[in-house]
């Protein structure tokens, strides 16, 4: 399963709960996924790739 297949799966399977939170996945490849359950209105992720700090708002 692709990181983006995993977190497509784990935002769907929670928002079945309405659960609430925003999450920055990353694998051994170096790939980035961000996702958010649909109760949250707004998120602001940022975090560093070792050359340059990388942001996300959804």
């Amino acid at each position: 399963m692709t990181l983006h297949d995993a977190v497509a799966r784990t935002m769907r399977e929670s928002n079945k709960f309405n659960y609430l939170y925003g999450l920055i996945s990353l694998d051994s490849a170096g790939q980035v996924e961000v996702g958010k359950t649909a109760a949250l209105n707004e998120v602001f992720y940022a975090f560093h790739d070792g050359e340059m700090i990388r942001t996300f708002f959804t």
